[in-house]
């Protein structure tokens, strides 16, 4: 950019070597420097800036700036994408032109297990049932090496396929021109079913499901191909155990990075394991970007992410400000899978 002595400018780019190869009635100039041959892109881009930063300080140059190139944001296709609203508040777009992620990375779900959602199919990667008492397992039975998430119409409450919906989250099929679109295009999700959707799941079960995904002896007896490199918790309670703070602490040794939500109580209160050392908390925010009445917060916090809130619209889309994900329409004809609109540390 030149100063009002046009002359000043030129001469400025002409004592540093370098030429003007245009100009506008704005008062921009163009300038070509000659890059010496044999650099390797990271010295030749170093090499560019020093130039710039030298052209900058000179008479007759109000400011000297490298000519960037840049891009439109990556945009998938997926039909609801647009009511994917916390999609852009986490600048999923731009993350996407650096990667959209890799088949080798692997989340582990530690969660109420898999089902057969188009938008997930080719994503899950082995998995476990770890939920161990028969008596609330939902399947009839206890620990067993099929991960999917049990549903009983005969129990008499309609479950929400909470496993399902994370995943989801995480991964669903993106730029497929079906239904919504996941945060990575490409991880493998290992689904390690935990929790119950009636009652939940022990402290027991998911610390052997934590083991497993760590890829470290566990009650299964087995282990998985690969250790997880994520593991996600979207579960937690009161109550500290130092038991369960060991296996977290096994599981970050093993290179796991754990996260974990922060708890859907609205208190300072820590929640487990998002409480735990080692462990990611993530608290909730909605369109606004500020807290939700439900989330978590206080010292043990360390993140915030789209939560949202289905009592209100505010960004006039029609729906409400929930996050939008993978689940079935559970019924006494089986379950269907559906989109649906969910709010929650999750």
């Amino acid at each position: 950019e030149a100063g009002a002595d046009d002359a000043a400018t030129r001469e400025a780019v002409t004592a540093r070597a370098g030429r003007v190869v245009g100009a506008s009635p704005a008062g921009l100039h163009r300038v070509d420097f000659a890059c010496p041959e044999g650099l390797s892109d990271e010295d030749a881009a170093r090499w560019t800036l020093a130039r710039a930063a030298a052209l900058a300080g000179a008479d007759g140059v109000v400011a000297a700036d490298p000519n960037w190139r840049r891009a439109p944001s990556l945009a998938p296709d997926d039909p609801y994408f647009d009511l994917q609203w916390g999609l852009a508040q986490v600048h999923a777009e731009q993350a996407w032109d650096v990667t959209t992620g890799a088949a080798s990375t692997i989340v582990a779900v530690i969660d109420t297990g898999k089902t057969n959602h188009p938008q997930l199919a080719g994503r899950w990667t082995g998995g476990y049932d770890f939920v161990s008492d028969p008596a609330y397992s939902d399947d009839g039975n206890g620990r067993d090496a099929d991960p999917a998430d049990a549903y009983d119409p005969s129990g008499g409450y309609l479950p929400f396929f909470h496993g399902t919906f994370c995943a989801g989250i995480i991964a669903a099929a993106t730029d497929d021109g079906v239904g919504v679109a996941g945060l990575t295009w490409a991880t493998q999700i290992l689904p390690l079913r935990a929790l119950s959707s009636a009652v939940g799941g022990t402290d027991e079960d998911i610390i052997e499901a934590i083991y497993y995904a760590a890829r470290l002896p566990n009650a299964s007896g087995t282990l998985p191909a690969q250790r997880a490199h994520v593991i996600n918790m979207s579960l937690g309670g009161p109550g500290y155990s130092q038991v369960f703070q060991d296996a977290i602490t096994d599981a970050r040794n093993a290179g796991c990075v754990i996260v974990a939500a922060s708890g859907n109580e609205g208190t300072f209160t820590p929640s487990y394991p998002a409480g735990f050392a080692g462990v990611l908390s993530v608290g909730s925010v909605g369109y606004l970007k500020q807290r939700t009445s439900y989330s978590n917060y206080g010292s043990t916090l360390d993140l915030v992410a789209p939560g949202g809130d289905m009592s209100a619209d505010r960004n006039g889309d029609g729906y409400p400000d929930g996050i939008l994900g993978c689940n079935y329409a559970a019924g006494s004809g089986g379950p269907d899978p559906i989109y649906e609109f969910a709010e929650g540390m999750s």
